[in-house]
């Protein structure tokens, strides 16, 4: 093998091994990719909640780059061949995306408002080899992302190959079904009825639905489950440990007093050297929650609530994320403890990054099944 094809691979094996992706994210990448064969060009990845999916999304990014011929990967004109695409439209979730897979230079992060100019921009001369779409749970409803122009595009190209990752994508799989059967039902009794314009109109509902879905019946699609290691600490363990508890409707709400809240607060003037907290709270209320956090002797300077043009709240008691991981890493050495109020509907937790180590506890006053509670605090703490 030429020297310089050495070096280009070594590049790659260099970030596929380092230390910021886990034995447990480079398996998960392999198992997902090594799925791929003739027939097969889609595959739903359902990685565990906490698994880390921007580092299972790296290792892809790296093993497609691997997959390459010599003389394609000695190329520069074929440097770009991966496509990251994001369901949701936001530019702090795009800002993250970038940097967490900085590392892949064969990656164009990109979102569905943006992507068909990205590939425009960016794959002219080479289309994309590997497409993966991040949270593809997002696309199960009439009004989220629609699917059909990336299966399109794939009809176009078929050296291209999509994963679809989310720690829930079943929602998104049943939904798509159960809508196109439902449409089906339609047809068949328009028919038995003589109705041919209903019967009609229920085929072209159900054959947009299963184009629109994360599943087109034209691909081959696998589904790969990844279940990260029995070392990582994720939400599994917590469960078993009991450190995630339940919050029924009479106590949800962190502004009543309860048994559940006396617990938190305790726990959390009774740790051991400096951490935070996390509280999320019903759009309105932040400023309630952070006068109540000062009754509890907690400092104005250590309380932050975090958010963008929150209505009700004077930008002066509104905090960025990046400045609240700022302030908390200073107040660190001294040993001292933080609260972070998060508001329904704000995207503020998007990744905490190294605070997790030192994150005290969660609570979330808006949701109710541990799933969601998992993906609106835990896992944006926690990372």
């Amino acid at each position: 093998m030429p020297v310089q094809v050495e070096n280009l691979r070594n590049v790659v094996r260099k970030t596929l091994n380092a230390l910021d992706i886990h034995d447990h994210q480079r398996i998960a990448a392999k198992k997902t990719f090594s799925g791929f064969d003739d027939e097969t060009r889609s595959i739903v990845l359902a990685a565990e909640m906490q698994a880390g999916k921007s580092g299972i999304s790296l290792a892809l990014c790296c093993e497609q780059r691997l997959s390459l011929s010599d003389q394609d990967i000695s190329d520069r004109r074929k440097l770009r061949d991966t496509l990251y695409l994001l369901t949701m439209v936001d530019t702090a979730l795009l800002a993250q995306a970038k940097n967490d897979l900085a590392g892949a230079k064969n990656a164009v992060v990109s979102n569905f408002n943006r992507f068909e100019a990205d590939l425009e921009n960016e794959f002219k001369l080479n289309p994309p080899k590997l497409i993966i779409i991040d949270e593809c749970h997002y696309g199960s409803n009439i009004t989220a992302v629609r699917y059909n122009k990336i299966f399109d595009y794939l009809e176009e190209h078929d050296s291209c190959k999509i994963v679809f990752i989310s720690a829930t994508p079943f929602g998104a799989l049943y939904a798509a079904e159960e809508a196109y059967d439902q449409a089906v039902d339609v047809e068949e009794e328009a028919l038995e009825e003589g109705d041919i314009v209903t019967a009609k109109e229920a085929r072209a509902k159900a054959d947009e639905l299963i184009k629109s879905s994360i599943i087109r019946r034209s691909f081959k699609t696998k589904l790969v489950f990844h279940r990260t290691s029995d070392e990582y600490y994720g939400v599994r363990e917590m469960l078993k440990a009991g450190k995630v508890k339940a919050l029924f409707t009479e106590n949800r709400s962190f502004l009543e007093k309860s048994a559940q809240r006396d617990e938190f607060i305790s726990h959390f003037h009774c740790n051991d050297g400096p951490g935070w907290s996390l509280v999320r709270v019903p759009a309105g209320t932040a400023m309630d929650a952070k006068e109540f956090f000062r009754e509890q002797g907690i400092g104005e300077d250590n309380i932050f609530i975090i958010g963008r043009s929150l209505q009700g709240i004077s930008e002066d008691e509104q905090t960025t994320i990046e400045r609240f991981k700022k302030e908390y890493g200073d107040a660190e050495m001294f040993g001292e403890k933080f609260v972070a109020i998060t508001v329904a509907g704000c995207r503020a937790g998007i990744n905490f990054g190294g605070m997790k180590n030192s994150l005290i506890s969660t609570w979330d006053s808006t949701v109710a099944s541990v799933a969601a509670v998992v993906q609106a605090n835990i896992g944006r703490a926690c990372g």
